[in-house]
């Protein structure tokens, strides 16, 4: 598969659960499987879990524990752990996930001149610009965020490709497993189920998503529906409150952000996702890849996956009347349901599986590689 010699380095901020996270984990793991060497380095965390067991991790102290924030002088020591990392194990290309891992692997390269460095970029965006470092080639997780690295923060043409962050397919469960399940998390197991998966954060907006919940019982007098959120963040103390206040204990379900997230995906009769903004969502593709479709909003790549009314939904952002109507629509609709998750799979299994995303990032890598070889 591969003729250059390579020895990656992937470097991103921690191994918290997330969508950065896991495609960590996707690309580490198939870059081993398919005899790439690869070595993973972040703040310890859950997430850490999920990487073959002969993958080596080299733990950073870049986070405190459990938490997204990050150590003062964390910075300081993990360039100092990665330049010896790199030195002494002849790393020749440091892969880097996230702003902040970009800026610490630009450091190192510069010392490392044998070392190449590549980002990818996950998301949209247009804040804290002084901390864009990005690599000498940078894979866009979307088309709009290609045309944002562009024309926006000047990268050539050249130097940026779009490679769409993939996923494995999510184990399928039986009925009486499904069941099972809906019992496990105390849901009836008549309930038709509406999930969201992600962090509880501004930028998921997921006090959108529990007022079209809330309205849509409210004015529908629907007593069958329950909606699961997967996820933590800084916003779970106000959806807490939000429940109690109306009385929706019964009604919505929380899980951490650990929880198998094939077990909330196959009790779902269909997603949503709130987002205010996004670069390409995984959960789009983990659904898709057992035929659930979603409602998104339209922001960043999601349209790049989701084929208005073939696929799924989309319905602007920050817009809780649109919301409603389209997850009232789906809960009419069952056959429109089940046709949108068809097609969603169809299109998951044509090009956006793992595989293809490993030959289309190792071509990268071999690329910069001979560039390097030849300079």
């Amino acid at each position: 598969m591969h003729d250059t010699e390579m020895n990656i380095l992937l470097l991103t901020d921690g191994m918290q659960p997330g969508g950065v996270e896991r495609h960590v984990v996707h690309l580490a793991n198939g870059l081993n499987k398919n005899g790439v060497k690869v070595t993973v380095a972040a703040t310890d965390g859950p997430f850490r879990n999920f990487l073959d067991s002969s993958i080596p991790f080299l733990k950073l102290p870049l986070l405190y524990n459990g938490t997204s924030h990050k150590r003062p002088l964390g910075f300081l020591r993990a360039v100092s752990i990665l330049q010896t990392y790199v030195r002494n194990n002849h790393i020749s290309i440091i892969h880097s996930h996230k702003r902040f891992s970009d800026f610490i692997a630009r450091v190192v390269v510069s010392v490392s001149r044998n070392t190449v460095h590549i980002s990818t970029c996950h998301s949209l965006f247009s804040n804290m610009t002084w901390l864009l470092s990005f690599g000498q080639y940078t894979i866009a997780c979307s088309k709009k965020t290609e045309h944002m690295l562009i024309h926006m923060y000047g990268k050539s043409v050249r130097s940026v490709r779009t490679i769409y962050n993939c996923v494995s397919p999510l184990p399928e469960f039986s009925e009486e497993q499904k069941i099972r399940i809906k019992e496990q998390y105390n849901i009836p197991a008549q309930a038709r189920v509406i999930c969201s998966v992600g962090s509880l954060i501004k930028g998921k907006n997921p006090r959108t998503l529990l007022h079209a919940f809330n309205s849509l019982i409210a004015d529908k007098k629907m007593t069958d529906v329950h909606l699961v959120i997967m996820g933590e963040g800084e916003q779970l103390e106000f959806m807490k409150k939000y429940i109690d206040r109306h009385a929706l204990q019964k009604r919505v379900t929380l899980l951490p952000a650990i929880t198998p997230v094939e077990k909330v995906f196959t009790i779902a009769d269909f997603c949503v996702l709130s987002s205010l903004r996004e670069g390409f969502p995984l959960v789009l593709l983990e659904a898709a890849s057992i035929g659930k479709p979603y409602i998104a909003t339209d922001v960043g790549g999601v349209a790049e996956f989701i084929e208005q009314g073939k696929n799924g939904i989309l319905v602007p952002p920050n817009d809780t009347g649109a919301l409603t109507e389209a997850i009232s629509y789906l809960l009419h609709n069952q056959n429109t349901v089940k046709l949108l998750g068809e097609n969603a799979r169809m299109k998951y299994q044509q090009r956006f599986t793992v595989e293809r995303m490993i030959d289309e990032i190792v071509e990268v890598y071999e690329q910069m590689l001979q560039i390097k070889e030849k300079a």
